[in-house]
């Protein structure tokens, strides 16, 4: 299995990839590709993203603790499913946020960001990955931001 995957990472670094962002664009943790979270250096890892322009806006962050299904290329449901809220935070004025408690241990999770001015709530932002090479094309459509914890708090 190791193998396997070792080849399967091979291929993903030469293809090299595209990602585009709807709504709040994500600055830490990193996105990459959507099969292969970035491991965070923390537990307490902080958030950060680009600030939206205009007066009156603040940020709500959510986190959600995910089952991981790390087939190659899996259905899109059964990729990472989310199973327990984690962290939620509503009205933040800065364009970052480090959460309070710490994270479970090796775990993948997905976040997001929306926007609210006043009344107003943004849809939470999401990001379509896309990959070509030599007439090989794969997308993956409107996903959370997506990372993993490391295996223990050093």
């Amino acid at each position: 299995m190791k193998k396997r995957s070792f080849y399967y990472l091979l291929v993903l670094a030469l293809l090299g990839g595209c990602a585009n962002f709807k709504e709040v664009k994500p600055i830490h943790p990193k996105v990459g590709h959507p099969d292969y979270p970035k491991i965070v250096d923390s537990l307490q890892p902080k958030f950060q993203w680009k600030p939206i322009a205009g007066s009156d806006v603040t940020y709500d962050l959510i986190i959600y603790e995910c089952s991981e299904d790390t087939s190659f290329i899996p259905k899109k449901e059964q990729r990472f499913t989310a199973r327990r809220l984690a962290y939620y935070r509503e009205g933040v004025t800065e364009t970052e946020c480090k959460i309070e408690e710490p994270l479970e241990p090796n775990t993948v999770y997905i976040w997001s960001v929306r926007v609210r001015r006043g009344k107003e709530v943004s849809d939470w932002s999401v990001y379509n990955y896309s990959m070509a090479s030599s007439g090989l094309r794969m997308t993956w459509i409107n996903y959370p931001f997506i990372f993993k914890t490391p295996e223990s708090q050093d």
